[in-house]
């Protein structure tokens, strides 16, 4: 809920939690750490409200497919509590809170094939009436007068999350691995070896996955 706040985004109001004494760390949603995330252009849309106009912030990205993230650990994080496919879809903030954690607002049904497409939206709380906040500011829906137009706006980070996630699997099924299976011995010298790895990474202090 309050990970822009957590990660120092939100000028001046910058927050920090702990739990028996670890500092929680923020999770980022959209994975702008990887090298391979791709950011496209922002889409703002003005909206005639109650109480006034007012804008409403539209930030698409598309994460990196699985083979293609720094390191496992970090791809499993970006997976999120609802993991991939779930986590798709919008997430929705009003001031810099989030509301809404991933889903189409029924724009779209979520698919395997676009689960890398994640897009920030972001309004302010004069237009609270429209996307028809409750009072827990737990729920939120899209104003009518704008979901053509973000279905519109979405349109390209789809097709590229799609593009994305099938390029990926077409080069993971042409690839080809050897495997190693118990002790190995060496032909030349007689000598016996062992492979042994380890992909478990430590991740310092509890997670913020909301």
């Amino acid at each position: 809920v309050f990970h822009r706040f957590l990660a120092g985004e939100v000028r001046a109001k910058r927050l920090a939690m702990y739990i028996n004494e670890n500092k929680v760390v923020p999770w980022d949603p959209f994975a702008r750490m990887e090298d391979n995330t791709q950011k496209l252009d922002q889409v703002v849309l003005r909206v005639d409200a109650a109480k006034g106009k007012s804008d409403v912030v539209l930030e698409p990205y598309v994460l990196p497919h699985q083979s293609e993230f720094s390191t496992l650990d970090a791809f499993n994080r970006a997976s999120g509590p609802n993991r991939w496919n779930r986590q798709q879809g919008f997430y929705i903030y009003r001031s810099d809170r989030l509301i809404q954690s991933g889903g189409w607002s029924n724009l779209r049904t979520l698919d395997e094939h676009h689960k890398l497409a994640r897009v920030a939206l972001s309004f302010s709380p004069r237009l609270d009436e429209e996307f028809k906040i409750n009072v827990p500011k737990m729920r939120v829906a899209l104003p009518a007068s704008i979901r053509e137009q973000v279905s519109k706006a979405i349109g390209p980070v789809v097709s590229m999350a799609n593009h994305a996630y099938r390029s990926s699997e077409k080069k993971g099924r042409g690839a080809t691995h050897p495997i190693v299976v118990g002790n190995t011995s060496s032909k030349s010298g007689g000598e016996k070896g062992a492979s042994s790895g380890s992909t478990g990474v430590s991740t310092s202090g509890p997670i913020c996955n909301s």
